[in-house]
């Protein structure tokens, strides 16, 4: 019998709006820090959990598929609603693109908040976006934080 592995949970907060010049070598930092935690647990599979937004949490994700990740995304609310903030095309291609290779976990709503309430912007919508990134940070063994300078 195989023994159960635990994996090693890379979570991941960032801005959206990352500086573009600066892209390339964000990543290659990010991969440098995978590759390391590979060498430093080598039996530890890797697993990323990322609510998958535009910048650094799509960054993150992405470079840890590349090493054969596990992906886990914690979206703060209906994929569907989510889908409606990215900025660009592109990005809501990307978040698709990423969604087809995760484990999806749509959070719950707050109590007191409903689906037409977080569907607008307000406090019940930014208070679900806390309460993505708190998960995050209460569910991982190592957080990245990737800011916009």
């Amino acid at each position: 019998m195989r023994a159960a592995r635990a994996p090693l949970v890379v979570g991941v907060t960032s801005h959206r709006n990352l500086d573009a010049s600066e892209i390339e070598s964000l990543r290659g930092h990010v991969r440098e820090i995978f590759l390391q935690l590979r060498e430093d647990f080598p039996h530890a599979p890797l697993t990323i959990l990322s609510p998958l937004a535009e910048g650094g949490d799509q960054l993150v994700a992405e470079e840890g598929l590349k090493l054969g990740a596990q992906l886990v995304a914690p979206l703060p609310f209906a994929r569907e609603l989510y889908a409606q903030d990215f900025t660009n095309e592109a990005a809501r291609e990307r978040f698709e693109s990423l969604c087809a290779h995760a484990r999806l976990i749509e959070l719950p709503l707050l109590t007191g908040h409903t689906h037409a309430e977080v569907s607008a912007p307000g406090d019940q919508r930014n208070r679900q976006y806390a309460h993505a990134g708190m998960f995050v940070a209460r569910h991982c063994h190592l957080l990245l934080a990737i800011w916009d300078g």
